[in-house]
């Protein structure tokens, strides 16, 4: 090498760097509808205590897991399509968001009827008017009952 060097040059240096594992926490998310009520069921990878948001179409809710376990319940949702997230904060975990997209669309009907009184082994006809939530008749469907035979 064409340089020199000077033993009295010393350099000190100082650095202090920590470094923070996070254990990785999945989910298994399902979503129940049942009319206008939806049911949000959380199952954490492990039975953890968690705090975790769910974001349905932009509105968060804090819902706590317990043992892994998280349920979020809604109820009177209007008809339409809904994107749910669920995701979490947390320095502990690293968590992959969960995503699910459900569509709401019920219909209130209405039945209109008279007492239907038959006898055995006759053709009997039982006639029903089906209303919307409106009281105006919903045609062109089709409506089935099973009779049953009750003992007198």
């Amino acid at each position: 090498y064409g340089g020199s060097y000077n033993d009295d040059v010393v350099l000190n240096a100082d650095a202090e760097n920590s470094i923070k594992v996070k254990k990785l926490l999945g989910a298994d998310v399902d979503v129940k509808s049942n009319y206008r009520e939806v049911n949000v069921e959380i199952n954490l990878s492990e039975n953890v205590t968690a705090d975790l948001k769910v974001d349905v179409n932009h509105i968060t809710y804090d819902v706590s897991a317990a043992d892994g376990k998280a349920n979020l319940k809604l109820e009177n949702l209007r008809n339409g399509d809904y994107n749910i997230i669920v995701y979490m904060d947390s320095d502990t975990y690293h968590f992959s968001n969960v995503e699910k997209n459900i569509s709401i669309y019920f219909v209130e009907t209405k039945i209109i009827s008279d007492d239907l009184v038959t006898v055995d082994d006759l053709n009997d006809t039982f006639s029903v008017v089906l209303l919307d939530r409106d009281s105006d008749p919903i045609m062109g469907k089709t409506v089935k009952f099973n009779l049953t035979r009750r003992a007198p």
